[in-house]
């Protein structure tokens, strides 16, 4: 199936730019997401590649050619919406072939697509069946179900697990993801849940004011954040950051709130930034027991079964630690060494990410 190329993406409220000069690629058969908090212009985004919403700069290509000024029907895409979108009239057979029967499809061609859709769903069971029979799990199926009897070139999902529970959303996470190696379609999903995103991504394209603030693999983005946004709001629980000072030399930072000392030797640009106020970033599974130079104070233990989340006070700062659960493990009021590799430290200057 064909990918997607977006240049210069723009699209404005009211005199408020909400999507800036966006531009992206996403890679035949690649799962894609769109990463942000709520207002970041990434569903913007979705719905003029749909054609829901004009752009008024840049273009649009699916397969190389230019749809933006293109009907919705003629982009050749399939949507799955947060809402499912369902007809309640319809039982669930007719739902999904739907979109069949508007192009006039022949009616054995129709039936035999609708019924490997749900073969591949594992709702054959249910097609006799209207929406209002149907739990929220099973309803987006057939709204998946639905888009995948069109054979796009591209399927796009704006959140389409946020209305379900915690435990339904991730059992459908696995369903994607076995449905994307099923079909290996060009999918681009949207979502606010960095659970979603570092588990069905291939992608991840991290937006902030409608401006990418960084794209690449899950795991070099949770690795090497571009700045304090993107670190800020990949990771749970929520990163450490600290303030810090480099000293003169630049091979060591002094966090005077946590009264530490972090060596920062091999750092290039850190060594440039010799006098400057930066902040230090420590992820909380980064932080273990151990003879290190932190000397902090337990005040709250989240005893989550296989791991401890530990609230903690360092001098006048506060951190998280996220470790293996181990016996009865750490109690509030109690005093904890804790180290950290140097390697795991994220330094930044200016909001941006230091070498």
């Amino acid at each position: 199936m064909p990918g997607l190329k977006v240049e210069s993406l723009t699209k404005n409220y009211g005199g408020k730019t909400v999507v800036n000069r966006v531009s992206f690629d996403v890679a035949q058969g690649q799962f894609c997401i769109l990463l942000g908090p709520s207002g970041c212009g990434k569903t913007t985004i979705l719905r003029m590649i749909a054609g829901l919403v004009p752009q008024e700069e840049g273009r649009i290509l699916i397969g190389g050619r230019d749809v933006g000024g293109l009907e919705p029907k003629d982009r050749d895409i399939a949507m799955v919406f947060q809402s499912y979108a369902l007809y309640p009239h319809l039982n669930v057979y007719d739902n999904m072939a739907f979109p069949l029967a508007v192009r006039k499809t022949p009616r054995r061609e129709t039936d035999a697509r609708v019924r490997q859709a749900a073969a591949l769903l594992e709702i054959e069971q249910l097609l006799d069946r209207k929406p209002a029979q149907l739990s929220g799990g099973q309803r987006q199926r057939v709204a998946i179900g639905r888009a995948l009897v069109r054979r796009p070139s591209l399927f796009l999902f704006d959140e389409p697990l946020s209305n379900l529970d915690a435990q339904l959303r991730s059992s459908m996470r696995l369903e994607l993801a076995r449905l994307h190696r099923s079909i290996g379609g060009t999918i681009v999903y949207v979502t606010h849940d960095q659970t979603e995103a570092m588990t069905l991504g291939q992608k991840i394209i991290v937006f902030d004011k409608g401006i990418i603030q960084q794209e690449g693999s899950p795991q070099d983005i949770y690795d090497r954040p571009a700045n304090l946004f993107v670190a800020s709001f990949i990771g749970s629980p929520p990163i450490n950051i600290l303030a810090g000072l480099v000293a003169t030399g630049g091979v060591a930072v002094v966090c005077a709130a946590a009264g530490v000392e972090f060596a920062a030797e091999g750092r290039s640009e850190l060594a440039r930034c010799a006098g400057a106020e930066i902040r230090i970033g420590i992820r909380p599974e980064a932080l273990r027991p151990g003879d290190g130079p932190i000397r902090a104070v337990v005040e709250l233990v989240e005893n989550l079964g296989a791991d401890h989340i530990l609230h903690l006070r360092a001098g006048s700062a506060m951190l998280v630690a996220k470790l293996p659960a181990s016996g009865t493990g750490p109690r509030a009021g109690e005093t904890l060494s804790l180290q950290v590799s140097p390697a795991e430290l994220l330094f930044f200057h200016q909001g941006k990410l230091l070498q």
